[in-house]
């Protein structure tokens, strides 16, 4: 027998005896590594819904940190709309109209900056955003009333829808800080 011989009968037995054990070994292997990635899919899938949890978290809580920082720049902002109404009783009195005109001024960009940190999707809060603009236009359509102002005018009667509009903003705007905080 011929060294060609030997390995043509090696590899006839191999492959007529050893077929099905390596078979066996194969299949093995693979079903090893779909356990394999049935194990990495079910951590990925656990990472995902620990993500989706984190990011529903960051959420929330960027949500709250929103509506806190709203609540409190209404709360900053009702003081200062407080100290204009009271200037404007005043500048009424004292029939001040640069004085009422300056005020008018300041009413209307506070009053139009708490406006921006409401929610009109808020029943109450809407509400407020609309007081706010009624009072905003009072103040612009008494300002345009002014060169029509002298000796003679009755401020209190002039005034009335601006100065009942204010009062309007500034106890809604109490209520709802209240309320919020």
């Amino acid at each position: 027998m011929t060294w060609q011989e030997a390995v043509e009968d090696i590899f006839q037995w191999a492959n007529l005896y050893l077929q099905v054990p390596i078979g066996i070994a194969g299949f093995g292997f693979a079903f090893y590594q779909i356990g394999q990635a049935k194990k990495q899919i079910g951590q990925a899938k656990t990472a995902a819904e620990n993500a989706q949890t984190a990011a529903e978290a960051a959420r929330n809580a960027a949500e709250s940190a929103r509506g806190q920082f709203k609540t409190m720049s209404v709360a900053v902002l009702l003081p200062q709309l407080r100290t204009v109404e009271e200037a404007v009783d005043r500048a009424i009195l004292d029939r001040s109209l640069t004085l009422l005109a300056h005020l008018l001024q300041d009413w209307r960009w506070h009053a139009s900056a708490c406006r921006e940190y409401l929610d009109d999707g808020v029943e109450v809060e809407a509400a407020a955003m609309k007081d706010i603009q009624a009072s905003v236009t009072a103040a612009a359509n008494l300002k345009h009333r002014f060169p029509g102002f002298d000796a003679a005018t009755d401020w209190a009667k002039e005034t009335s829808r601006m100065r009942k509009t204010m009062a309007d903003v500034t106890s809604n705007l109490g209520a709802l800080s209240a309320q919020q905080t």
